[in-house]
């Protein structure tokens, strides 16, 4: 939660300052001992950061350094010398501290007593004790200062003259004390030699400073500027000043004067705005003692108030400007020549205690949280016209957003909510860039803010497409950045998310929000994450390139890829939070889960698993996929022509389509009545009805063959075959859930799963990297990001396999009922581990698609499982060789499952290879269909708890 600002500096504030005075006190015994701090004053260490590598500005100084108090400066040394604390006679110092004497000059006078404020002292303990307090607002919080009251000077004409900016009166010391008190915060004098002005101004009012081009403004109407102008000084509300840019830099700021007289890199204050008949005025306070005054039209000094004497008599009878002629360091400007002649408006918005509540959360960009920028470009990011497979998906129901943000998103956020509309004004403030060696560059920042629907059980933006983004503020290479009237409505979620420009930068930030009213301000959890490497091979005994998965037609329709399944893949489950902890999101249990699949392409083996994506890599035309004729000869055309193709990556997410069902029925809430006790329940007779499958087999007296009318539920069982380890996805299926990203880059994926359901989850998910093309090796890393815990597993290779097959005409034998039933592709299943028992899950699918038309009891598939030497059987041996008791499962002989006109069929569940002599470790796999003759493709999936090999043998063929 956000701290809320406002009366946090309450305590109180002296307490170092009175300890001091009390030791001094104690310890004096009246014979005026003063504090010397030994931190910061008297040493070269105070004036510059390496005494070895004097600055330019003095490089030439041949008197010494000397540190003195007050008193020795002049008799009566006050903070301030008369009624009011305006500044118009400040001396610059040796360094060229211009920047932060401006910004004392815009501040001083200002109803709101903002110096005063500065100093925590009483007005006469600096000059009886030597210490005093000053209080800056820096890293997001006010903290005090407390040094002693010796400046350092240089001796000039007999006088000592700070070496700091000071006031051109030698008894005013509010400047000097001031900033003796920012070098010791900045680490020394030399840190003054260079700064900003609009940050000045946040450390000496708690302020948001901005700044704005005049450029913006030229060369059309200048109402919008002056509407501005009054908006930030109605009630001297805020503080606004202007510079004048220099377009050279040197060691120290340039002493110019423009033609008409203004000082160049010099701020100057914006006091007032008057209108006068058609004429537009801005009042202006020059600050620099004896210099910058303006010398052009309607200066203190032009004829034309002569001219026109009726302005002249408007402005002097206006008692709150105070200006006459005379006045020094005040002048006159028409709006116009002052948006000429100055190049940069700063204004330091203020918000009292009193008007706004102050929401402030401290944070940090660092490893993944440093996500750099919102990507908000559509356009196809690869280096080429897009792939054909690309259009194709985006025309899918299937394909989810790819909004090209792989890190964007793990930037910190803050969610914002009202229960009344207002107006806000939030700000991002980087941590101070300066260190022992100077002043670094600060990095380039921004936010967004998107707003999301109350009803969101999520809290963190994944994307952009779970929301629409109200407001931006641009990066810019400022220590602030903000956005003002944000609009708040009740109803909504704002979430905020800050960031760098580059990815990777590394730092500390406070987020302000100034609201008049009361807000919920919330920081978002980080994602839970999850970096996974693995590589896509082909190789003969294991092929780990499968492909995408799906080919286009010449048509461009999708039809399924045969190879796809044997990319590696890896299953995400949700991991079960107990009972008293909270879950991530601030739901219950039922509160659906966000996640974001981010592949990235990293050939390098060196590489680490956060690294960079590879080069791109290029295939063959020839390999790529495609169902048709035309489709082919072009490829050959190209390959002749020697044209490549872009291997793009994608991803593929998935749940089986029973697990799909599953989670439908636990999803339904239990009925109750008025009292909310569950009603009794009766059997649905929907149940007892039986498939149009079944009556056709029934009729036709084919069930009793295959293992009766149970046949239905004996198979429903073998699919939900519970191992300790899930099975490898073999294919796609219209009616499964699944989603699919666009392959429309070589080198980075996003698929965005909004709103998982948590029984989804619970049950499972399969992850499946793929490319473009099959046979095309590399590597890569899979990040899973999601707010809720999550276990992800890899499909060990080893202990997981699935082999594509096909039945063709010369080996579509039918079931051991035909005479040619040998003809039938035969697979290997080797285990590497000895012959201890082995719990396996044999599954045999195949398309739905490809199947649909085929007749439904010729069509019926299953599949043989014999130990190898019972292959190796004389051919004159008969058929019930498959009958023999070889394998058992529950104490009987299984050697074959049922033939069903299903697309799945496997092994009954907790089945168990058990050892048998010393070729129990090796089997052989038939896959057949009930009928000869019926050709297409399958695919054969095994997944054990021990290691093995599944390799095609007699008569086995892969489709193209």
């Amino acid at each position: 939660m956000a701290t809320q600002g406002g009366g946090e500096e309450e305590e109180t504030l002296l307490c170092e300052e009175d300890e001091i005075i009390h030791r001094l006190r104690e310890s004096s015994h009246g014979d005026g001992e003063m504090y010397y701090d030994v931190e910061f004053g008297g040493m070269t260490a105070s004036v510059y950061w390496d005494e070895s590598k004097i600055p330019t500005y003095d490089a030439a100084l041949s008197n010494p350094i000397v540190w003195v108090r007050p008193q020795e400066l002049c008799e009566s040394p006050e903070y301030f010398v008369g009624e009011e604390t305006t500044c118009s006679s400040l001396v610059e110092g040796r360094m060229g501290d211009a920047w932060l004497l401006g910004a004392m000059a815009a501040i001083s006078g200002h109803p709101e007593f903002l110096v005063e404020n500065l100093f925590g002292s009483e007005p006469d303990d600096f000059k009886t004790w030597g210490v005093y307090t000053c209080r800056f607002y820096r890293e997001g919080e006010w903290q005090d200062v407390v040094t002693d009251t010796r400046i350092p000077c240089v001796a000039d004409a007999g006088h000592h003259t700070p070496i700091s900016g000071h006031c051109s009166d030698r008894r005013e010391l509010w400047v000097a004390l001031l900033a003796k008190a920012y070098a010791k915060a900045l680490g020394n004098f030399e840190a003054l030699a260079s700064g900003s002005l609009t940050e000045a101004l946040v450390d000496l009012t708690g302020g948001t400073a901005e700044e704005t081009a005049l450029s913006e403004f030229r060369g059309s109407s200048h109402q919008p500027l002056w509407d501005v102008l009054e908006q930030h000084l109605r009630a001297n509300r805020d503080v606004v000043c202007c510079t004048v840019v220099d377009g050279e830099h040197d060691d120290i700021p340039s002493q110019r004067e423009t033609p008409l007289g203004l000082l160049v890199e010099h701020a100057y204050c914006v006091v007032a705005i008057r209108e006068v008949g058609e004429n537009k005025f801005v009042l202006v306070r020059n600050p620099w003692y004896g210099r910058g005054d303006w010398r052009g039209p309607w200066s203190n000094g032009s004829t034309q108030w002569d001219d026109f004497p009726e302005i002249l008599n408007k402005l002097l009878e206006d008692e709150e400007l105070r200006w006459d002629r005379t006045t020094t360091g005040t002048f006159f400007m028409t709006l116009e020549d002052w948006c000429a002649r100055f190049d940069v408006l700063h204004v330091c918005r203020l918000f009292p205690d009193e008007k706004y509540r102050q929401y402030k959360v401290r944070g940090r960009w660092t490893g993944k949280t440093a996500g750099g920028p919102l990507n908000t470009d559509d356009e196809p990011r690869a280096e080429e016209q897009e792939h054909r497979l690309t259009t194709a998906l985006k025309s899918s129901k299937h394909v989810r957003c790819d909004d090209n943000n792989p890190r964007w998103f793990n930037n910190p956020q803050f969610r914002a909510s009202t229960t009344q509309a207002i107006e806000v004004h939030m700000s991002l403030m980087q941590s101070c860039q300066r260190t022992a060696t100077g002043r670094k560059a600060v990095a380039e920042i921004g936010f967004e803010i998107v707003r999301t629907k109350r009803s969101a059980d999520n809290v963190r933006i994944f994307s952009v497409v779970q929301g629409v983004v109200t407001a931006t503020a641009p990066s810019k290479a400022v220590r602030e950045v903000s956005l003002a009237k944000v609009k708040l409505e009740p109803g909504w979620n704002y979430c905020v998310v800050v960031h760098t420009s580059t990815r990777g930068r590394e730092g500390s930030f406070v987020f302000r929000t100034f609201s008049p009213l009361d807000l919920t301000v919330q920081v978002v959890p980080e994602t839970h994450s999850h970096y996974a490497r693995g590589i896509w091979k082909s190789a003969p005994e294991h092929n780990t390139a499968g492909g995408a998965p799906f080919n286009v037609d010449a048509k461009g329709n999708l039809k399924l890829a045969p190879r796809w399944c044997h990319n590696p893949q890896y299953f995400l489950k949700l991991i079960e939070p107990n009972d008293d902890t909270p879950i991530s999101g601030g739901g219950t249990g039922g509160v659906p889960i966000d996640v974001k699949l981010v592949l990235r392409r990293n050939d390098d083996s060196e590489a680490g698993v956060k690294g960079e994506a590879a080069p791109l890599q290029r295939a063959p035309t020839s390999s790529l996929s495609s169902s048709s004729s035309s489709s082919q000869q072009q490829q050959q055309q190209q390959q002749q022509q020697g044209q490549e193709k872009i291997v793009r990556i994608g991803l593929v997410a998935s749940c089986n389509a029973e697990a799909a069902s599953e989670c439908e029925k636990q999803g339904k809430e239990p009925r109750t009545n008025a009292l909310g006790e569950p009603k009794p329940t009766k059997e649905s007779t929907l149940k007892k009805k039986t498939t149009k499958s079944s009556r056709f087999l029934e009729s036709q007296g084919i069930l009793d063959t295959i293992g009766g009318s149970t046949w239905a539920a004996s198979v429903n069982s073998a699919l939900e075959n519970t191992t300790s380890f899930p099975s490898r996805k073999v294919l796609l299926d219209k009616n499964e859930w699944h989603a699919t990203s666009s392959f429309d880059d070589a080198a980075v994926a996003t698929l965005f799963l909004a709103a998982v359901p948590r029984r989804r989850l619970s049950r499972g998910i399969v992850v499946v990297p793929s490319l473009t093309e099959s046979e095309v090796e590399g590597s890569f890393v899979l990040e899973v990001h999601s707010d809720a815990p999550l276990s992800v597993e890899a499909s060990p290779e080893t202990k997981s396999r699935t082999v594509v097959g096909e039945w063709t005409d010369v080996n579509a034998g039918g079931s051991h009922l035909h005479p040619s039933w040998k003809i039938n592709p035969k697979y290997t299943l080797a285990f590497s581990s000895g012959p201890s028992c082995k719990k396996v899950n044999i599954l045999l699918a195949r398309p739905e698609h490809s199947w649909k038309n085929a007749d439904m009891v010729g069509a019926m598939m299953g599949f043989y499982l014999t130990r190898e030497r019972s292959i190796l059987q004389p051919e004159n041996e008969p058929s019930t060789i498959f009958r023999r008791p070889g394998i058992f499962h529950e104490g009987r002989p299984w050697n074959e499952s049922p033939f069903v006109p299903l697309h799945r069929v496997s092994t009954p569940p907790n089945f168990v290879l058990e050892a048998h002599g010393e070729s129990g470790g090796v089997y052989s796999i038939m896959p057949a269909t009930y009928a000869p003759g019926k050709k297409g493709i399958f695919y054969l999936s095994v997944t054990a708890d021990a290691e093995f090999t599944l390799t095609p043998g007699a008569n086995a063929s892969m489709p193209r």
